[in-house]
């Protein structure tokens, strides 16, 4: 009798589940539940064989496993499958339904959790791999529009008014370099302030900034420290390998600023350094890999806890990959240093204040999204949802004009209103069905790795999501994700406690 089981792992009658292996145990990932189940060898070959009869499934298997073994382990997967709803055949019936306007209009009033104001498109560097440098398809390129009271204020309106229900105020500042129109960020603050006193509010207002650090004066620091502000600093890592694409518009390296604004801040305001700032570094295909860990880790004390976050370039500049093409070790050097990665959380050696922070920065994420991954009680073949944020609800982008994004990693072919006129929520219900619809495709309806996919409103392109487009990752995506799942079981394997330290955390 023929089995279902494909060459790549999956089955054909069974496209949800996915049967990987570690050194010292089986696995079966369960896509309709999101469950990862540590399964005897029997078992593992017996899910290849779901539907068949009992006997006939025994006899098939006589040859690899013990009586005893075979029928332990169909009794065992039948128990899962009463209790959890396990390993129900064929694809996913519905990933998610169309949304209606007043289904769209009804979670607006429920408030927008953060808003990021664009104050300026003006910025004091040229760093080569800017996405607004203008070797971008469907990106601005650096301007000298700057945000207006009007706008900044009107903007701030239309978020307080729509998160009235929320415990805490959480207002962004973007650029371009968004202090080169700090002016304005201190009038957007009072304004927000005063706003809240003026409606008797006594919420958590949380300001922040993410600046490429190089005019930070002592009046700016003063201001942003008093008012609390969450900092986030670009710093790709020493000196030889910032410089090379983060430079002024004269073509200056900018470390040297840079790295005495971040020490001074440590060494001057330890606490608020601690609490408050944070750090991007944008892995660019030429830096050497070894070279950003040794970096991170010699100034550990910087860097630890979580402060760092490395950054890909965006797609979409072809010439800047062809100029700058990835060095030869950096495959080699991503396996040892994953291997590092891994070789500490099987020592037990993995809290953030040891590891060296690049390292857990390259490969955290990862293994968090798997840790903290929602679990059903009962598996679904009608997910009824997407990965992705509602746009306008989670986070809004004012850009200098005006218009509302639904945030600063999706281009400008995308708006979803005007801070004068409000939410379109004609727009959004247009923008959500054309993306639910590809989403709900075949293709990802037939996905084991549906309720871990990262596809975003971002990866649409002019305005649409072409569906060959949005699924040209795909493979890739699953494959990597295959291998995450093999090596965060086989740690566990090793240290079932390795990634307990993460329970605290949230994804964002």
């Amino acid at each position: 009798m023929q089995s279902n089981v494909t060459s790549s792992g999956g089955t054909v009658k069974y496209p949800l589940l996915r049967k990987f292996r570690t050194q010292d145990n089986y696995y079966i990932y369960e896509g309709k539940s999101n469950r990862i189940l540590r399964v005897t060898a029997a078992m593992y070959d017996i899910i290849d064989l779901l539907g068949q009869n009992d006997e006939e499934i025994a006899s098939m298997l006589s040859d690899r496993h013990s009586v005893e073994e075979i029928w332990q382990g169909i009794s065992t997967l039948r128990t899962m499958a009463q209790r959890y709803g396990l390993f129900a055949p064929g694809p996913l019936h519905r990933r998610a339904a169309h949304v209606t306007r007043e289904e769209v209009v009804e979670r607006l009033h429920e408030g927008i959790t953060s808003l990021t104001l664009e104050v300026t498109e003006a910025c004091n560097l040229r760093c080569r791999y800017c996405i607004f440098s203008g070797g971008y398809t469907n990106w601005r390129s650096h301007g000298r529009r700057r945000m207006s009271d009007v706008t900044a204020l009107g903007a701030i309106d239309l978020y307080l008014d729509h998160c009235k229900d929320s415990d805490t105020v959480m207002v962004g500042f973007y650029g371009g370099e968004p202090l080169l129109n700090f002016d304005l960020i201190r009038r957007c603050c009072d304004y927000v302030k005063s706003r809240e006193r003026d409606n008797r509010k006594h919420r958590d207002i949380r300001f922040s900034l993410t600046t490429n650090g190089t005019l930070l004066t002592d009046e700016v620091l003063e201001y942003l420290i008093h008012n609390n502000f969450s900092l986030s600093f670009s710093l790709d890592g020493p000196r030889e390998v910032h410089d090379r694409y983060r430079v002024s518009a004269d073509d200056r390296g900018t470390f040297e600023v840079v790295f005495q604004s971040i020490q001074r801040i440590y060494k001057e305001y330890p606490r608020y350094f601690e609490d408050k700032v944070l750090f991007n570094c944008t892995v660019t295909p030429t830096a050497n890999l070894n070279s950003l860990a040794e970096f991170f880790g010699q100034y550990h004390h910087l860097f630890t806890g979580g402060k760092l976050t490395p950054v890909s370039l965006a797609p979409g500049n072809p010439d800047f990959i062809q100029k700058n093409p990835v060095y030869a070790e950096r495959d080699k050097d991503w396996t040892e240093l994953y291997h590092s990665y891994c070789a500490a959380h099987v020592r037990g050696v993995s809290n953030p204040d040891i590891l060296n922070p690049f390292i857990r920065a390259l490969f955290e994420r990862n293994h968090l999204m798997i840790y903290k991954r929602p679990i059903l009680d009962r598996a679904t073949d009608q997910l009824g949802r997407i990965n992705s944020c509602f746009p306008g609800a989670r986070k809004l982008l004012v850009d200098v004009q005006g218009t509302l994004h639904v945030c600063e990693r999706i281009d400008r072919h995308f708006p979803i209103g005007t801070v004068s006129s409000g939410f379109d929520a004609d727009r959004i219900t247009v923008l959500m069905n054309e993306f639910i619809s590809v989403m709900d495709s075949e293709v990802c309806r037939n996905c084991w790795a549906v309720q871990m996919c990262n596809v975003c409103y971002h990866n649409g392109r002019e305005g649409a999501f072409p569906e060959a487009a949005i699924h040209e990752e795909c493979a890739r995506y699953r494959e990597g994700l295959e291998e995450q799942l093999r090596v965060h079981c086989s740690i566990l394997d090793k240290n079932p406690s390795a990634f307990d330290y993460m329970e605290s955390y949230e994804v964002a």
